[in-house]
């Protein structure tokens, strides 16, 4: 029987709090500092072990999300013929800021994407907490998640209205699902073996930054959230992504051919 976060999720028995920003959220504004950044490069080799575990300090975070580039980049050409992939993958050290564009400030817990540069921003401190707290399963979900926001960009689907209320979520719940197709990709075309421990880890992160009911939320509730993976993760389609298209359905993020 096919796993799911929804069935794992129920069988975990401590509720985590909210020690990570929403996955996908956009960061407070803040003063530029052009000593923030280090560029990741999808093509450098991996200097962790495959399965390290332990507790890992924000030094690290750099080259340990960089480990994730290359199937990431390999799901988006195994999903599109022709999608120009994003211009820069960064990483924003601990204790620094900037903004990249109007709109796209950056700090050592940004996890986001901006359109306006189509780069992907990810503190060192947000994902230190995310790999300590949750593992390595909740790293490959920003950046895919954060990838699928590129996929929107990019086939300009009609951006949400800000004069209408929760106009936002469909667009962050396809990015979830977003997530959960990357990691069926992993596991077919990859190799990759996800436990279901992982799986579990996933759903408490999600219950931990699902957003409450309410006009002013943009991301979904936990349940949409945990639903919204599990609808690309389980997709019977050979591109997970199709799964996702109903979320936006007048502007397929994916297609056949």
């Amino acid at each position: 029987m096919p796993r799911s976060i929804s069935r794992t999720i129920r069988f975990a028995a401590v509720a985590v709090a909210a020690v990570v920003p929403a996955l996908g959220a956009v960061a407070p504004a803040a003063a530029e500092d052009e000593s923030a950044l280090q560029q990741l490069s999808p093509t450098a080799e991996c200097p962790f072990a495959a399965g390290s575990t332990g507790q890992y300090t924000t030094d690290a975070m750099g080259p340990y999300v960089q480990c994730f580039l290359p199937s990431i980049e390999s799901w988006i050409d195994a999903t599109y013929q022709d999608m120009p992939h994003p211009t820069a993958y960064y990483a924003v050290a601990a204790g620094k800021s900037g903004e990249a564009a109007p709109g796209c400030a950056y700090d050592e817990n940004s996890l986001m994407y901006c359109a306006a540069d189509r780069s992907l921003y990810i503190g060192e401190k947000a994902a230190m907490d995310l790999v300590n707290g949750y593992g390595e399963i909740a790293i490959a979900a920003v950046l895919s998640h954060e990838v699928t926001h590129h996929f929107q960009t990019m086939l300009a689907l009609p951006e949400p209205d800000p004069a209408e209320p929760n106009s936002a979520i469909p667009y962050e719940n396809q990015a979830d699902c977003g997530s959960g197709a990357f990691v069926a990709y992993s596991e077919r075309d990859l190799g990759v073996t996800v436990e279901q421990t992982a799986l579990a880890s996933l759903g408490r992160a999600f219950a931990a930054v699902g957003e409450d009911k309410g006009p002013e939320r943009t991301h979904g509730t936990a349940e949409q959230r945990i639903q919204a993976f599990d609808t690309g993760y389980l997709s019977p389609s050979p591109t997970p992504l199709l799964s996702c298209v109903d979320y936006i359905p007048e502007a397929p993020i994916a297609y056949i051919g």
